[in-house]
């Protein structure tokens, strides 16, 4: 029959079902009574419990081989679904059944591509979905990204027309400050001319003052040069003096003799060529322009001096009212960009002018060398100290725990002292160096160098400015 060698020369995995019912009719007729013998090639593979590929295409040759044994097993089977159609056609082997399998076996090809296929497209579908999901991810995070983008340009914006019109509002300010200083420099300078004119004015007066004086110690020691009284009512020569009280810069009076005389009058000393009326109206002349004069000079010290503090109050009134505060110590701000905490800021604090360094000694030197002895440890820090003074100009002031031991003296660096001290077995350095803070001048600069938070709380209290002891070590 057409194509049935090409059938038989392999085993066929569409019979293999087949091949399995013709081992099991073949062992129950071994086991039936009477027997069935079964062929004697397959007799072999009877005690398999699954047959191996060689053992299936052996047992196909027997079957094939054997037409009676194959219909045996043609009856044995109760369906084609127990064998299946290609195994249902090689065992019955009717008329065309070679093309049947062949075309049995292209539908199960066709079949296992279309179930292929299938499992690819959903396998390609989920691919699919998983990319769209992934990318419309993408998608939302590139937009948070391009937002977030957008809202820090813009904080970029902002942060920089804010610091332009911080700049721009210190250069006004800067502007401002030249400008009050140029109004200062030229009040002073104005200041100065006045004063100087004040002075000339005032000796001119003085002068003048003195020259009246002697003239009028002239007219006493000739009084038969002063007319009869009679004279005196008729109108005709000079009347009583009178003083001529002008006030001047110095608020003191001067008294003057002045003539009251008719028109076309001018009282003279006989000899002397002195016109008294010319020499009144001088010296009264002179009087007002000093008064104007102490006048603006008053205006202008006002506007440049500071208020004056206020007139003590009677004994009875100050008893009776509080007492005003004494003024305290206010610790000293740091430039703009300068951390407290920062060696720029302590390195800024030491070259205040007169800055005075008040030192907690151990809980400097302990931080800085503490494998060295307590000996050491201070002569560490004094020699350190002595470097910073020439560097600086700082004054130091250490205060160590317990007696001088006569270990450690203060350095000294040219004018400059680094002063020790050692507290007493009664009082702790915290303690002193919290006191020393108060007995310095109020115009002197203090910073107390502690990590002690004890020493910085009780020296913040009193207006002091405060450093680490690790800011200081940075600048030994």
């Amino acid at each position: 029959m057409r194509g049935e060698a090409g059938l038989n020369s392999a085993p066929n995995i569409a019979w293999q079902r087949a091949v399995e019912l013709a081992v099991r009719v073949a062992r129950a007729g071994e086991d039936a009574e009477p027997r069935v013998p079964a062929p004697a090639a397959l007799r072999r593979y009877l005690q398999f419990a699954k047959l191996p590929a060689a053992a299936v295409q052996a047992v196909q040759r027997v079957v094939e081989n054997d037409p009676g044994f194959r219909r045996r097993v043609a009856e044995a089977a109760a369906s084609i679904e127990e064998v299946g159609l290609s195994g249902w056609l090689w065992l019955h082997q009717p008329d065309g059944w070679v093309d049947a399998v062949e075309a049995v076996r292209s539908a199960a090809e066709v079949d296992s591509l279309r179930a292929e296929w299938d499992r690819q497209q959903k396998r390609m579908d989920r691919r699919l979905e998983r990319s769209e999901a992934y990318t419309a991810e993408t998608l939302e995070r590139s937009k948070a990204q391009q937002q977030e983008l957008a809202d820090l340009k813009q904080e970029l914006s902002q942060a920089r027309r804010e610091r332009r019109d911080a700049e721009d509002r210190a250069a006004t300010r800067d502007e401002m400050a030249r400008d009050i200083e140029h109004a200062r420099v030229e009040a002073v300078r104005q200041l100065k001319v006045i004063e100087s004119s004040h002075a000339r004015r005032s000796a001119e007066l003085r002068e003048a003052r003195l020259r009246a004086a002697q003239m009028e110690q002239e007219l006493r020691r000739r009084p038969e040069d002063r007319p009869e009284p009679s004279e005196r009512h008729r109108g005709g020569t000079v009347s009583s003096a009178e003083p001529l009280t002008r006030s001047a810069a110095d608020s003191s009076a001067v008294e003057l003799p002045a003539a009251k005389v008719r028109s076309g009058d001018s009282p003279s000393v006989e000899g002397s060529g002195v016109d008294l009326a010319v020499i009144g109206a001088g010296v009264e002349a002179a009087a007002h322009a000093a008064a104007e004069l102490g006048a603006a000079l008053a205006t202008v010290a006002a506007a440049l001096e500071p208020p004056s503090p206020p007139e003590p109050e009677p004994e009875e009134d100050r008893d009776s009212r509080p007492s005003p505060a004494r003024r305290v110590r206010r610790p000293l701000r740091l430039p703009v960009g300068l951390f407290e905490d920062s060696v720029e800021a302590a390195d800024h604090l030491v070259r205040l002018p007169d800055c005075v360094l008040l030192i907690d000694g151990y809980n400097v030197s302990k931080e800085a060398w503490p494998s060295l002895s307590i000996v050491d440890q201070r002569y560490r820090l004094v020699d350190g100290l002595c470097s910073l003074v020439a560097r600086t100009g700082v004054r130091p002031d250490v205060v160590f725990d317990g007696i001088d031991d006569g270990e450690t003296r203060s350095g000294r660096t040219g004018k400059r002292v680094v002063r020790v001290r050692f507290t007493p077995s009664d009082i702790e350095a915290d303690d002193m160096v919290i006191e020393l803070v108060d007995g310095y001048r109020l115009d002197e600069p203090v910073v107390v160098v502690s990590s002690d938070r004890r020493v910085r709380d009780g020296a913040a209290a009193r207006g002091a400015n405060l450093l680490y002891s690790r800011q200081l070590i940075s600048l030994l």
